[in-house]
């Protein structure tokens, strides 16, 4: 499964991490078309950002606003009909 792992980190990744500012992006490398959902997990497991991103075609960018975070080791969570990718990261704000 570390393969997969690695597979996955090159075709999602986010940045910064840590999070020092007030802004998170992602990227997901060649995402397929559709709808995506993006949640953002806290440390003690609560969704504080939902957001709902239509994809046509091409790399997915998208930037998450952090401000009003505690800081903490959040979880980032993108997923489409058929995949889910996941990562945790550091917002030290």
């Amino acid at each position: 499964n570390d393969v997969q792992t690695q597979q996955t980190k090159k075709l999602f990744s986010i940045y910064p991490n840590p999070v020092t500012g007030a802004e998170l992006s992602l990227r997901l490398k060649n995402g397929d078309p559709g709808r995506y959902i993006l949640t953002v997990i806290s440390p003690d497991g609560q969704a504080v950002r939902n957001k709902l991103i239509d994809h046509i075609n091409g790399d997915l960018i998208r930037q998450i606003d952090m401000n009003g975070l505690a800081p903490g080791i959040y979880q980032l969570v993108l997923r489409n009909s058929s995949k889910k990718f996941t990562q945790q990261f550091l917002y030290v704000n």
